[in-house]
């Protein structure tokens, strides 16, 4: 298969396409904390700075 000549985007900035489309299809914070798990064990203030846009509130 060719490939398309696409980037791969950042889903965990706030901007990325990919991003909006999981904002739409999942609860707001789930996808992206369970992705940033998956690289390991997180205290919240990591998870805060890795996935951008997240606040305490």
């Amino acid at each position: 298969m060719a490939k398309t000549g696409r980037r791969r985007g950042d889903v965990l900035d706030a901007d990325c396409p990919s991003r909006q489309v999981l904002d739409r299809i999942a609860d707001k914070w789930t996808a992206l904390i369970i992705r940033v798990l998956a690289d390991g064990t997180h205290r919240f203030g990591q998870l805060q700075r890795r996935v951008g846009g997240i606040s305490q509130k």
